[in-house]
């Protein structure tokens, strides 16, 4: 294998790459401080593109949970490990000045078995259900033991629709189990002053994409040549 010709082939790929997405930056900066209520679209929530944040020291518990899972299907059972942690972050005058985690700072994962059959789509949903069961249960660990004022959550702070099994499904006696977790964290939170935030990736700019193609391209002439990336928009 020739390694020298792999990586300058890497580099020109991203040097490449990287002037592309300048150009895209550089065509679609007159829309930083467009209003987009101007389009007057049911769908279009978003006033702008980009929103001014104003500067707070921070002086607060901030605590936050995730989790990662390694489905395995062997002969006659389904193994499912779920590692779900923690953390409490302590700030004062923007310092961090003390750290905690559950259920430790090393965790070993909480294996599931299930010896049922299932079918593929259950068999998905049940493991998407034990991940984020476990997660909601950190969650409220937290809360319980730390006392934050904010909490952030891996996702949704409230159940997708694709998270929900088959009416009757074996994986359903699950979902309701999971909707009154909810519950109960939000009854916990409430109680306890502590603001739930959902944290939802979006890595690949979907939403703002989304925005291009159906609002703005249609309605300000804005022309994208889809393979090379390069956008040319009109003057606004």
């Amino acid at each position: 294998m020739n390694y020298s010709a792999v990586i300058n082939q890497a580099v020109s790929f991203i040097s490449n790459s990287y002037e592309t997405r300048k150009k895209l930056a550089e065509s679609l900066a007159g829309l930083r401080n467009k209003n987009l209520l101007e389009f007057n679209s049911s769908d279009l929530q978003e006033e702008k593109f980009i929103f001014p944040v104003a500067s707070k020291p921070l002086n607060c518990k901030v605590a936050g949970s995730d989790s990662g899972f390694v489905a395995k299907n062997l002969h006659s059972v389904d193994l499912v490990l779920v590692r779900a942690v923690g953390a409490m972050l302590e700030y004062k005058q923007n310092k961090l000045i003390s750290s905690k985690y559950l259920p430790n700072f090393y965790s070993l994962p909480m294996p599931h078995l299930n010896t049922g059959s299932l079918d593929s789509d259950e068999l998905e949903s049940s493991r998407s259900l034990i991940r984020l069961s476990e997660e909601l249960s950190i969650a409220g660990q937290l809360i319980k033991q730390f006392k934050p004022e904010y909490c952030f959550l891996d996702g949704s702070i409230i159940p997708q629709y694709m998270d929900k099994p088959r009416a009757n499904g074996v994986a359903s006696e699950r979902y309701h189990k999971l909707l009154d977790q909810f519950q109960s964290l939000y009854e916990l939170s409430s109680d306890s002053n502590c603001k739930l935030i959902g944290c939802v990736e979006d890595s690949r700019g979907s939403r703002f994409r989304t925005i291009l193609q159906e609002e703005i391209y249609p309605k300000k002439k804005l022309s994208v040549q889809k393979n090379s990336m390069v956008c040319m928009i009109h003057p606004f």
